[in-house]
């Protein structure tokens, strides 16, 4: 009986070894951010400063992890902030080698187009960040929610597609039980960049289309969107420009062209500041504003950044004029940013 008992105990243990062995390890990896935010809002009617406490806190924990899949990798990746709902994003993928990765994307934004939306350099954050309306002008993309990537290199050249069965939909709620109403269409979407052509010279374009199956004001709702940019390095400067435009009928913000300047300097290892400029131009008369006059967003911005080991102290000032399109309605932020990652 003894003997038994040593046997069965001896293969438990040899099994448990065999699974430990095939086990993904895991990760972590985490940030904390303070903030203070001051805005200063003004239209025709009336101006305002910013209300309530200006001070800000966040943070997010991260877990990655990898493991073998008969000669593939599975990549797993989750974070969770401090928010009520507590999942912040997640993102599961297969690198299949020569044959790109595919993934299921839940807010990470690792696939598309969207990674292209604004890449103008920048120190800090976009011209447009923590303003009333901060929208890049890009419509065509597959959202934030469930959407199905593919990426792969070939020749030096970049392809990253993205697809999203409804465009509106929310994350899958557990096994195939869908947490949010759909109905309004599927997305896809795409970009292409390479690094490599010139020395110094990362350029790219994309493109995306919503088949939207609703009808507003007797119109079709459907968008597309195209895109492109193009940023140049040497020594410590990079100086770059984005170009999109995005044709569709959604009221207000259906069709833009943007335009996106910008110039960085690194002055030393620690430090970098930055400039850009951000035009979007609100195609009111190609959307279901048909006869209203297009109207032209104009975002500035200046960015300084200082580094200290895991440490960060940065600021973005951002100046926006004619605000979401709307003639005479301005606003301007300052932010200051404290940033530990761990």
């Amino acid at each position: 009986m003894n003997n038994l008992k040593k046997i069965g105990a001896t293969a438990l243990a040899a099994s448990l070894v065999s699974v430990s062995a095939h086990a993904v390890e895991l990760s972590v990896n985490g940030y904390w951010e303070m903030t203070h935010v001051s805005k200063n809002f003004s239209d025709a009617e009336n101006s305002s400063n910013n209300q309530g406490n200006a001070f800000g806190s966040k943070s997010a924990i991260e877990f990655s992890g990898s493991g073998d899949v008969n000669g593939m990798t599975a990549s797993v990746y989750t974070a969770y902030n401090d928010a009520a709902n507590g999942m912040l994003s997640h993102q599961i993928s297969l690198d299949m080698g020569d044959m790109g990765e595919v993934g299921l994307d839940q807010s990470v934004g690792a696939y598309g187009f969207s990674t292209i939306d604004d890449k103008s350099p920048t120190a800090y954050e976009e011209s447009w960040h923590g303003t009333s309306f901060s929208s890049a002008g890009l419509g065509a993309t597959g959202g934030n929610d469930s959407t199905l990537g593919y990426k792969n290199t070939m020749g030096g050249f970049k392809l990253s597609v993205e697809y999203a069965p409804d465009f509106a939909n929310t994350d899958q709620n557990g096994d195939g039980g869908s947490s949010g109403v759909g109905g309004q269409g599927s997305n896809t979407n795409f970009a292409i960049t390479n690094s490599s052509l010139i020395d110094g010279l990362d350029a790219g374009f994309g493109a995306g289309q919503n088949s939207d199956t609703r009808v507003k004001n007797a119109q079709s709702m459907e968008q597309s969107s195209i895109g492109g940019y193009a940023n140049y390095s040497y020594g410590p400067v990079t100086v770059g420009y984005t170009k999109t435009y995005t044709s569709g009928s959604t009221a207000g913000t259906g069709a833009n062209a943007v335009d996106a300047y910008g110039i960085a300097f690194n002055v030393n290892e620690n430090l970098s500041i930055s400039m850009n400029q951000h035009d979007n131009e609100f195609l009111k008369t190609s959307s279901a504003e048909v006869g209203q006059a297009d109207v032209t967003q104009e975002s500035q911005g200046v960015a300084m950044a200082y580094t200290m080991g895991a440490a960060a102290l940065r600021i973005q000032s951002n100046d926006v004029d004619n605000v979401g399109g709307v003639s005479g309605t301005n606003e301007d932020m300052t932010e200051i940013s404290l940033f530990l990652s761990f």
